[in-house]
């Protein structure tokens, strides 16, 4: 069976015509339906996530994992032990990733690394002024979770030549924010 959507690019549309077997159309109408979307709008939201993540993921050696699992891992850390491993990770994951991803490291390519992160989150939101960046991430964990990544992100920004960095870690969610250079 055939299945006409739209692909948003750079906010123009393109109409193009796909086929898919008939078992997909099916779960596709019905997970569309039950959910309130069209399922041109759900087609999308399945592009987008293989344009900004899976496409990524695989070649990353990134693993699904748990929401229970991590917070039992984090719940057997300490607060210290939680920042250790954030300021270790903060220092070489994010260079290494950015480098892979987007061909270098700098602020600009960090930014785009960090929205590709959280986009896995619960729930995040990145508000920018300027060179002046805000992240709000919901991750529904735990305490240490957030120290990891508040420590993780001090040395990732730092290294990248942000400025003006604060983390506000919570029992649930990180608030952050930092300048880019200019």
């Amino acid at each position: 069976m055939g299945l006409l959507y739209q692909v948003v690019l750079k906010r123009s549309t393109r109409t193009i015509t796909l086929r898919i077997d008939a078992p997909l159309e099916e779960v596709l109408s019905r997970d569309a339906k039950a959910k309130g979307l069209t399922i041109n709008s759900l087609t999308n939201q399945i592009f987008k996530r293989y344009v900004e993540w899976d496409r990524f993921s695989e070649g990353l050696c990134m693993l699904p994992i748990s929401r229970d699992i991590l917070k039992g891992v984090f719940d057997k850390l300490s607060e210290e032990e939680s920042r250790a491993a954030g300021e270790n990770a903060g220092y070489f994951v994010p260079r290494e990733l950015s480098s892979l991803l987007f061909g270098g490291f700098d602020s600009e390519s960090l930014t785009r690394l960090l929205e590709l992160w959280f986009s896995r989150f619960t729930s995040y939101e990145h508000k920018t002024e300027n060179s002046d960046n805000r992240f709000v991430v919901h991750h529904d964990i735990n305490l240490n979770f957030s120290l990891y990544w508040a420590s993780f992100l001090q040395a990732a920004l730092k290294d990248a030549g942000c400025s003006n960095i604060k983390t506000h870690p919570s029992q649930n969610m990180l608030t952050f924010s930092f300048t880019t250079p200019k």
